[in-house]
């Protein structure tokens, strides 16, 4: 009855604070790398784990022994270099790699704020929440988009799916 009626009401509110929350941790993740997106600027990381991603533009390109023994470890999970390979072939790798580092420094934040709405409806803590673990950013280490950019995102929204009781696909992320 009425605690659906004032549920469903609250939805459209909720909705519009979420995009605004994923909004607000977008613009905080591009000022926080924005240093990163000029041209001819690199994060230190990028010239040792990225640099042979050129190599799926360019078979002919880091071809060596050293190279190849990099690119077997298991350093670059096969989903990795999968997407890096497929980026690849229309813009620059490390370029990329660095768009994917605000995306998932972005995304943890804004799964930070729906982890903390879903424990308290004081309207504050998620933001603060939120606000805390972007606040960390050099703990976390997004810069990038290595693969331990992707860790964060992955438990969070682990985390996220099974508060909300949707436990086969929390098993799957």
């Amino acid at each position: 009855g009425a605690a659906a009626d004032r549920s469903r009401a609250r939805a459209p509110v909720r909705r519009l604070e979420s995009v605004a929350a994923l909004g607000a941790c977008t613009a905080f993740s591009l000022l926080a790398a924005w240093r990163l997106l000029r041209p001819n600027v690199l994060s230190d990381d990028a010239l040792v784990h990225q640099y042979w991603l050129w190599r799926y533009r360019d078979p002919l390109l880091f071809t060596d022994p050293l190279t190849a023994e990099l690119r077997e470890s298991s350093r670059y999970p096969e989903g990795y270099e999968l997407l890096f390979r497929a980026a690849s072939q229309v813009v620059d790798p490390i370029a990329f790699g660095e768009w994917v580092g605000i995306a998932a420094m972005a995304v943890s934040g804004w799964l930070v704020f729906l982890i903390v709405r879903e424990h308290t409806s004081w309207r504050p803590a998620p933001w603060i929440g939120a606000g805390l673990f972007l606040s960390l950013v050099e703990i976390h280490r997004f810069y990038g988009g290595f693969p331990r950019a992707f860790v964060h995102p992955v438990v969070l929204l682990t985390v996220l799916l099974a508060l909300r009781q949707r436990n086969l696909a929390a098993a799957l992320v």
